[in-house]
């Protein structure tokens, strides 16, 4: 989005909504394809593990405005370059558990 001239603030915004409209129908594919899969572990339904869910659904729902007021105090160069060094760190954790799993 920021390659399409959208305000980072904007892009940030758009993104965690495109985030919820992905995440939905990906936990309802997890549950479906894990249904009558026994994995061993307590409070799971499919491949979702519901004491989980629950616990992490509140800290992200007071988290996220949290994270906007952040988004909006920092200056863009700033948010720009927080943005990016996290996708590269992200990216380099994806990169080396490859390596080694």
């Amino acid at each position: 989005l920021s390659v399409c001239k959208v305000p980072m603030q904007r892009a940030v915004g758009n993104a965690s909504a495109v985030g919820v409209t992905v995440s939905v129908p990906a936990a309802l594919g997890f549950i479906f394809i894990g249904l009558g899969v026994d994995t061993g572990i307590d409070y799971m339904i499919g491949y979702i593990h519901w004491v989980a869910f629950l616990v992490i659904i509140p800290f992200t729902i007071l988290a996220a405005p949290l994270g906007a007021k952040v988004a909006h105090a920092v200056s863009i160069k700033k948010l720009r370059l927080f943005f990016a060094f996290f996708m590269l760190f992200i990216a380099g954790r994806m990169f080396v558990e490859a390596l080694y799993a």
